[in-house]
């Protein structure tokens, strides 16, 4: 049962995560840069494809940023 629980939480988290992080991809990343750099016109598809790699590099650093520090 706490595998179960841990799995949901982690969906979750991510899921979460991921709806944050294609919002503020709408948000902040001027559509015509985008699509310059994409070289198609962009659509939804494109910032959710941009939200879903963002999201584990966002993961990754999470991590990396909360790891305990060497006193010396």
């Amino acid at each position: 049962m706490t595998a179960l629980t841990i799995t949901v939480a982690e969906l979750l988290a991510n899921a979460v995560l991921l709806a944050l992080v294609f919002l503020a991809a709408w948000v902040f990343v001027p559509s015509a840069c985008f699509q310059s750099t994409i070289k198609h016109p962009i659509g939804l598809g494109d910032y959710l494809t941009l939200a879903w790699m963002a999201t584990p590099l966002a993961t990754v650093a999470g991590a990396l940023g909360s790891s305990p520090e060497d006193e010396d």
